[in-house]
């Protein structure tokens, strides 16, 4: 599936939260992109988003690239 643009996360914010706030969401969506369950769904759940920064935090970004790096030549393959 692909990822929401900025102007449908903010739609679907909008109807399921009265209060919405865009400078969050905007700030959400810089952080996480399009991806609808960690702007909209987890956006008023500062407990989700301090577990996502998190994990983001303990990420090791050389091994996470290495090993697209293998699925994707295995694709080739």
């Amino acid at each position: 599936m692909p990822t929401w643009d900025l102007e449908e996360l903010e739609a679907v914010h909008q109807s399921i939260y009265l209060n919405t706030n865009f400078t969050k969401l905007r700030e959400l969506y810089a952080l996480w992109g399009g991806i609808p369950r960690y702007v909209v769904e987890k956006a008023e759940m500062e407990s989700s988003q301090i577990l996502l920064e998190m994990a983001l935090a303990t990420a090791d970004f050389d091994k996470i690239i290495q090993n697209v790096e293998n699925i994707e030549s295995k694709k080739d393959a």
